[in-house]
This record gives structure tokens, sequence and C-alpha cells, in this order.
């Protein structure tokens, strides 16, 4: 038996946490669906004539940051209800989750060094297996990807530039 509607209740912390926008996915693409959001509170529900079968995302849900939250604080994503099918008893593991904020950070060696130099490149606080591209001012110098802990080690050589102060970034 799959699923043909749902009804969620997701609490987070307001006080780290901005809720943004619930959207559906590929999984969720031919269903009627509907949230609303209250401070520390999402309520998802969705529904369609034919079901759900197999496994697959429902939705994504967007927050941005708090300007005020604090680096290591921690937000709980707590699924306080799940219903499938109008409450029909169904298998189904609810596992809760959580926001860690972190803040990504780089470090060069040398910090400071003339045109042609070799740089060596850290950062960590990225996010887990994503592509990354080092900037030189305005200028792409290396892409490369975060491993599976977000962090990135490399090295490039700095361009041939005017002797002033330059900056760069990793994003």
């Amino acid at each position: 038996m799959g699923i043909q509607n749902a009804d969620i209740v997701l609490s987070y912390d307001p006080d780290l946490l901005i809720a943004r926008e619930v959207v559906k996915t590929e999984f969720t693409s031919e269903y009627l669906f509907d949230y609303n959001m209250s401070l520390g509170q999402i309520t998802i529900a969705l529904a369609g004539t034919s079901s759900l079968e197999g496994s697959g995302v429902l939705c994504e849900i967007l927050f941005r940051l708090d300007s005020t939250a604090e680096v290591g604080s921690i937000s709980p994503l707590t699924l306080e209800q799940v219903k499938f099918n109008g409450g029909a008893i169904l298998p189904q593991q609810i596992l809760h989750g959580s926001v860690l904020v972190i803040i990504p950070e780089i470090s060069l060696s040398p910090s400071k060094a003339p045109p042609l130099s070799d740089v060596a490149i850290t950062g960590s606080g990225f996010p887990p297996n994503e592509p990354i591209t080092v900037r030189f001012e305005d200028t792409d110098i290396l892409s490369s990807s975060t491993d599976g802990n977000g962090k990135f080690s490399r090295s490039f050589k700095i361009p041939d530039a005017p002797g002033v102060a330059l900056s760069v970034s990793a994003r």
C-alpha cells in the first residue's frame, strides 16, 4: 500500500533558524501540496489521486540562519506528527535531525606572498562532497571538491598582479 496523502508537522528552534520555503520534489511533483509556516513550526499537507510507492524525498525545507546565531549552536528538527493516508498504520521510520551552525573558513600558507608564488589553501566548514571554486579577486583560479567532512586542501600559484593586497575567497 502506497501513500495517497500525508500530514506532517516539523518543529525547529526559531532563535536559530528562519523557515523560508517548503518545496515539493520530483517524487511528489504530481501531488497537491500546501504548507503553513509559523514561528518554530511548519505544517505540510500533500494529497494525490495515485499512490506514492517506493522511497523518495517528499519535500525540501529551506531555512535561513538567524543573524544572531552563534557558531556551534544546534537546532533540533523534530517531526512532531507524521500521518499517512489519514492516520492509517503504515510501516515507517521517523528520523529526527538537527542543524549545526558552522562558518566556512579558509587559510593560506603563506598568508602573504609575491606574484607567481605557490600557496597552499585549506578549508573547512563547507558542505560535504560539494564542488568549490577558489577565486583570486574576480578570477577563478582553482576548482576542487570538499571531502565527506566538508574540508579541502589544495595549492595554487598566485597570478601575476600589481603589488597591492588582493583577496582570496572560496565558495
